[in-house]
């Protein structure tokens, strides 16, 4: 990747002619004029010598169009609103004249050299998008709570720093809707950003990838965001990923009926978007001392024995390794208290996508104003603290009216 990257910065000095136009795209719907205007100063300073900005404004404000006429930055805004982010981003495409598109947030600033190190690989034709992590320039809301940004990584590294690579090795590269760059041949091929869900990044590099190109991983960070501020935005983000990413089964780009992708491919994107579903057994999880300590019900037998050779060393296992694995960057314990913050939101999501109820499409808020006093973070907390009350019901009954470990005669009786 690099090797490839090199090369074009070599080509850019001998002739400049040569090397591809990029029109570098900024979807943007009613973030801050400050966020926005950063974004748009940083793709100015692209250390790249063909290449245009168009800001996409989906809000059609008037103090973007002056801005953008300041900066000599394209403005467009459409008439209609329709399928979100994606119908914002088609509406741009007939306007284009270049061979590659690069998209930003409007949260996101790149690096100068961005285009420099992605534009490089569209040199062999297969080559359909290339995607760089997405990394975030504040620690979200769950790390900064704790103190916990100079100890921890971001909860998104695992995905970008594991999963991704793996992915480039199976040909399944994900695409994640910022920082990416992509030919415009292979958006036409596939009739532009997919807008039957809300995840139109996902469902757009499937089809790419299924017409017979290329998706590539660049593991280098190009480019930095900014993380939700608030619980209850970075509840609405994941939301909003969860019933995207599930809806994608509802489209043309279902992994397991789009045409064109081996099984290996169909298995990790199909792995991809059913991994939100996990949050449905793990809701039955929260309910299991309820049964033990209200109604008197045992899920399941344990022995002492079972209880000494099998679930102490597989936790054991699970704290010690996941450590050395990561290199002391991950812990066992940090993931499930991302987990359990977010899982009730979460599983409410995907339970309403799968009955046929998706999520609407909701831009996340850039700033802590946005949120408002509207009563979301009770929303977020209540059911939390209503299912800790019932924990702790539980647990008082289990201490005064049954055996802390239950008689051989109780456990036959299962």
């Amino acid at each position: 990747i690099n090797i490839a990257a090199e090369t074009l910065s070599s080509d850019i000095l001998i002739d400049p002619l040569r090397i591809p136009k990029v029109a570098v795209l900024v979807p943007c719907c009613g973030e801050p004029k400050e966020v926005i205007e950063r974004c748009l100063r940083g793709c100015l300073f692209l250390d790249y010598p063909n290449f245009e900005i168009w800001l996409l404004d989906d809000a059609a404000r008037h103090e973007l169009a002056e801005l953008s006429r300041q900066l000599g930055c394209h403005y467009l805004a459409r008439p209609q609103r329709s399928n979100a982010k994606a119908g914002n981003l088609n509406h741009a495409l007939p306007y284009l004249q270049a061979e590659l598109i690069a998209v930003f947030d409007a949260d996101v600033v790149p690096l100068e050299n961005f285009l420099n190190r992605t534009v490089g690989l569209f040199k062999n034709p297969l080559v359909g998008f290339v995607q760089t992590p997405q990394t975030y320039m504040n620690a979200d809301p769950v790390m900064r709570n704790l103190r916990l940004e100079r100890w921890l990584m971001p909860d998104e590294e695992s995905f970008y720093r594991w999963i991704q690579p793996d992915r480039q090795r199976l040909g399944a590269v994900v695409c994640a809707g910022t920082s990416f760059v992509m030919r415009c041949k292979s958006l036409e091929k596939v009739g532009g950003f997919e807008t039957q869900t809300a995840s139109e990044d996902l469902a757009t590099g499937i089809r790419i990838i299924a017409a017979g190109y290329r998706g590539i991983y660049v593991p280098e960070k190009l480019s930095a965001g900014l993380a939700p501020f608030t619980i209850q935005a970075m509840a609405r983000q994941r939301s909003r990923w969860a019933s995207g990413t599930i809806q994608t089964l509802c489209t043309g780009a279902n992994p397991l009926t789009i045409p064109g992708l081996n099984p290996i491919q169909r298995l990790a994107f199909l792995e991809g978007i059913l991994h939100w579903c996990n949050v449905i057994p793990q809701l039955f999880l929260l309910f299991i001392p309820l049964s033990i300590g209200i109604f008197g019900i045992l899920p399941y037998r344990i022995t002492s024995g079972g209880l000494l050779t099998i679930v102490i060393p597989f936790f054991l296992s699970q704290l010690f390794l996941l450590p050395w694995l990561s290199n002391g960057s991950r812990g066992a314990l940090m993931p499930e208290l991302y987990r359990w913050v977010f899982i009730l939101p979460l599983a409410e999501s995907v339970i309403s996508t799968l009955l046929g109820y998706p999520k609407a499409f909701q831009v996340t808020p850039k700033s802590i104003s946005r949120e408002g006093m509207n009563g979301s973070k009770f929303r977020l907390v209540a059911p939390l603290l209503i299912i800790l009350t019932i924990q702790l019901i539980s647990s008082f009954t289990l201490i005064m009216h049954h055996p802390l470990v239950p008689t051989q005669g109780a456990l036959d009786g299962l």
